[in-house]
């Protein structure tokens, strides 16, 4: 929990990952320490959606997936499209989830020439050939 609670990824370093159980109780957030070892079941988006309680369904159905929602952007004003990818780390019952914001995420356009492959540089960061881990 140490580790997630320290944990930040992204451009910019400011993304975070948060675990909560499958009872609901927020275990660890980094940005929000207020919130843990709360009940967050009653959590809404601004369109009413029981956020922690749709992350909880996906695991229990799926294991993980994303769930969108609206939240308020990053300098508290009105809620903006965002997503977040969960993931259940079953040996802990723990839904471990992360979040973008839809709109810092760029667009994708098709290349114009439909065979078009740009290869990962030689020192592309992924080790594709090691097996991938299951959560």
């Amino acid at each position: 929990m140490e580790f997630i609670r320290s944990y930040r990824w992204g451009v910019d370093g400011r993304n975070y990952f948060w675990i909560n159980n499958l009872q609901g109780r927020m275990l660890v957030h980094p940005t929000n320490p207020q919130l843990e070892n709360k009940i967050v079941t009653n959590i809404r988006d601004a369109d009413d959606k029981p956020i922690f309680v749709e992350f909880i369904g996906k695991c229990l159905e799926a294991g993980g997936g994303f769930v969108d929602y609206l939240w308020p952007d990053p300098t508290g004003k009105a809620p903006v499209p965002k997503t977040s990818l969960v993931q259940l780390y079953k040996p802990f019952g723990w839904v471990v989830g992360t979040g973008l914001y839809l709109e810092t995420i760029e667009a994708y356009d098709e290349p114009i020439e439909p065979d078009f492959f740009l290869p990962p540089p030689e020192d592309f960061p992924i080790d594709d050939r090691r097996r991938a881990s299951p959560v």
